[in-house]
């Protein structure tokens, strides 16, 4: 290196092996052998950074970095392994094991590279960046079985997997290029962007032998563009200095964003990737566990599968080979005035539209006209807090017996859209030793049109159940 031209490097290791711990987002307790073990390691980042500055306007930057970042969610070690978790529905507590492990190997690299030109008034600046990675993840259920339901106690039903799935999946490309350039004319200064972003996964080809409840797989071929997304987004702002003694500024905003996504979607289409099924459980011998003392399964206490095409290759969500990426428009226009040295005061209004969203239609069951499903009708239970009183003839639907567990997964994109709408007001105070405060007064309202399934539940929507329409 020289005094134009510098290179710094960094490395970071970093390993964990004594996080216990549960997280559970029903609310639901957990016992202390119900905890999880979370052994970090290895994870570490290798980073080097390139930058030159070949005139007084000109900077070159560049980085290259590669991440190993593995992790696993275990059973306690103590726990026996003809155990597996024990979940009350009733009393909202979890027992015996964690309900949830997996194993996590990932690496991840990364390049960024951009030349930017700075005068007094104008700036430029061009570049863009690449992201590629891999992920490797199994889930090792004693016994390919996830959770034991109870209810107070009593046998309900159980969850089981399709075996360890230990499956890979690619991230091929996931970055872009980008240019931006922002002007100063008088007390104006106006920022404008403009960027291409590329996304493309991918699955190659591996196997997946027998598990307790499903057959072996073999993946035919490799299964790519899941998904390839081309997209382009540009960014418009403006900065006024209202009265060119910078106290007081209105600045408006206007910017197209893609959302940002890693394996999510390509998980759907991988036959290998972890799945269960979640089937009735009768406890014939009472021992209130579908497990024996050496690990094996009593298959007689289980019930048929829902899903009738669970652990296959017809298992597998089909992605819509024109799915968009999901997208959002955002505005805002704020201002913001000094009232006295040390204090400022502020507002803002902020707008969100979310749209492009996606959802799972499942194309074997049809909408409520198709003949699918069965109606019924309820009465309503008489409560003056009801509409009318109460007592109201209310149409249900169950589906057709011959319909439960079929699935014919399509990922598609939805109409359906949401929207934010926000003020904001602020006040900020500096106080001496470089303290301060600020504080905030927000109020906002978020409108959901979700009649498609997009944009509440992502797995199934309203067109698949006709009893969401209802609300």
């Amino acid at each position: 290196a020289t005094s134009k031209h510098k290179f710094r490097y960094s490395f970071d290791n970093t390993k964990v092996n004594n996080l216990y711990g549960n997280y559970v987002t029903s609310g639901a307790k957990a016992s202390p052998e119900a905890s999880w073990q979370l052994p970090l390691f290895p994870t570490w980042l290798a980073q080097v950074k390139y930058t030159a500055p070949l005139t007084n306007r000109i900077l070159l930057e560049g980085g290259y970095s590669y991440q190993r970042g593995d992790f696993r969610v275990n059973y306690q070690p103590a726990n026996p392994t003809n155990r597996t978790s024990r979940w009350d529905l009733l009393r909202g507590f979890i027992e015996d094991d964690v309900y949830f492990v997996y194993d996590n190997h990932e690496r991840k690299q990364e390049f960024k590279g951009s030349i930017s030109y700075v005068t007094g008034s104008h700036s430029i600046k061009a570049g863009g960046e690449n992201r590629w990675a891999n992920a490797i993840q199994s889930n090792p259920y004693n016994s390919d079985v996830a959770i034991q339901f109870t209810l107070n106690g009593a046998p309900y039903l159980v969850s089981v997997s399709n075996g360890p799935s230990l499956n890979k999946q690619v991230i091929h490309s996931d970055g872009g290029a980008y240019v931006q350039d922002q002007w100063k004319v008088s007390r104006l200064t106006i920022n404008l962007g403009l960027r291409w972003d590329h996304f493309n996964a991918g699955i190659p080809a591996q196997t997946n032998p027998a598990s307790r409840f499903t057959p072996a797989i073999v993946m035919p071929g490799d299964t790519n563009n899941v998904p390839n997304w081309n997209d382009w987004a540009t960014r418009t702002g403006f900065a006024w200095d209202v009265f060119g003694n910078g106290k007081t500024a209105i600045k408006a905003f206007a910017g197209r964003f893609v959302a940002g996504h890693a394996l999510d979607i390509t998980s759907q289409t991988n036959p290998i990737y972890s799945q269960t099924d979640t089937r009735a459980w009768t406890d014939l011998n009472g021992d209130k566990t579908v497990i024996n003392s050496d690990g094996s399964v009593q298959f007689n206490e289980i019930g048929a599968a829902n899903n009738s095409l669970f652990g296959t290759l017809g298992a597998v969500t089909k992605v819509d080979p024109n799915l968009k990426r999901d997208k959002n428009w955002t505005y805002e226009l704020t201002g913001s005035h000094e009232l006295f040295p040390n204090v400022s005061v502020g507002g803002g209004y902020y707008r969100r539209h979310y749209f492009d969203l996606n959802w799972v239609d499942n194309l074997a069951v049809g909408g409520v006209n198709s003949g699918d499903w069965i109606p019924f009708t309820f009465t309503a239970p008489a409560d003056p807090r009801l509409n009318g009183g109460g007592g109201e003839q209310i149409t249900l639907y169950n589906l057709k017996p011959s319909l439960v567990g079929v699935k014919n997964n399509f990922l598609t994109n939805s109409q359906d859209f949401r929207e934010y709408n926000g003020l904001e007001a602020t006040a900020n105070f500096r106080l001496p030793r470089q303290a301060f405060l600020f504080t905030s007064v927000t109020a906002g309202k978020t409108h959901t049109y979700a009649c498609t399934g997009g944009g509440v539940n992502p797995a199934g929507g309203a067109q698949d159940n006709p009893n969401n329409l209802r609300y």
